[in-house]
């Protein structure tokens, strides 16, 4: 039981983490790409591999909003991007009965 209970911890804490860095991208850009860059540049193989997995999927989606629409719209996406997390943390826990 405990095997589950640490892969609802790390996917809890995936969800969590991105909301923050969503939150992060939705402040600026430039804030979102060099916490990143800075991160991955300064940690090691590993570090980077973590950090990459952590935090990949807001970067991703980041990058692809930021490149396809202005500013305004963008940062409305973001924040639904964001909402759509923070929600999906909730209903996680839900699930989890935590």
């Amino acid at each position: 039981m405990n095997v589950v209970e640490t892969i609802y911890f790390a996917i809890g804490s995936f969800i969590f983490i991105n909301f923050f860095f969503a939150l992060l991208y939705l402040l600026s850009r430039r804030a979102g790409d060099r916490l990143f860059d800075g991160l991955c540049k300064y940690s090691d193989c590993l570090g980077s591999l973590l950090i990459l997995i952590l935090l990949g999927l807001t970067n991703f989606v980041a990058m692809l909003i930021y490149d396809r629409f202005n500013w305004f719209v963008a940062r409305l996406v973001m924040l639904l991007y964001a909402a759509l997390l923070f929600i999906s943390f909730f209903i996680f826990l839900i699930i989890i009965d935590a």
